[in-house]
Formats: structure tokens, C-alpha cells, sequence
């Protein structure tokens, strides 16, 4: 699992949408922990946003979070929607979302602003 220690953290984000390619930004690490933004005008969708993160410390190949189980049957990523579904973290449309990454004590939190 990754360590809050990483040298350099991603977020990648798309839709819940096939047809489109994954977006990312580099995070900022500032306390020990990992921030990034997700735009606001990128919230406005009627597909939900799903991210994951990659982690990768220094002189060893990236890894993802939350990847895959051993048994391959888990969500490798994370997912927001817009309404309120039991489990699923959710936004307003039109909201900035921001995303951290903590490592093993909290693996991300994330907070919806008015765009």
C-alpha cells in the first residue's frame, strides 16, 4: 500500500464515460500530505467523476491506489456522483473538488467548494 512518504503523487480523474481519456494533475505535498484540484467546470456532468491515484517513491516503478485486490474482483478507483447514493462520496455540480492523499493513516478525503 503507499506510504504518505512518496516522492510524487498523482490524481487521475475522468468521467464514468468510456469515450473519454483520463485526466490528471500532479499533487502538491504540503504537511505531509498529497492536494490536488479537480476543476469545477469538470464537475458539471451527468456522468459521475471516478480517480484514482498514482504513487511512485523515488528509484522504484509507480503504483496505483487503490489498485487491484490479489483476486482482482474490487473498484480499482474511487467515485463521486452528483446525487446522494449510500457509500458514495457526492458533489453540486458545478462544485471545485479537491482531493487529498494521506497514505495509510486516511487514503483520501476530499472536499466540494462552489465553483
Amino acid at each position: 500500500m503507499p506510504q504518505a512518504d512518496a516522492a510524487v503523487v498523482r490524481i487521475f480523474y475522468r468521467h464514468v464515460n468510456q469515450a473519454e481519456r483520463w485526466e490528471s494533475t500532479p499533487m502538491e505535498s504540503r504537511d505531509g500530505r498529497y492536494r490536488a484540484t479537480v476543476p469545477a467546470d469538470y464537475t458539471k456532468s451527468p456522468f459521475p467523476l471516478q480517480y484514482y491515484f498514482e504513487v511512485q517513491r523515488a528509484g522504484q516503478p509507480p503504483g496505483i491506489h487503490p489498485g487491484f485486490a490479489p483476486e482482482l474482483n474490487n473498484q480499482p478507483y474511487y467515485l463521486v456522483r452528483q446525487s446522494r447514493p449510500r457509500r458514495v462520496t457526492t458533489v453540486s455540480a458545478g462544485s471545485k473538488l479537491s482531493a487529498s492523499y494521506h497514505g495509510r493513516q486516511s487514503l483520501h478525503e476530499l472536499q466540494s467548494q462552489p465553483g
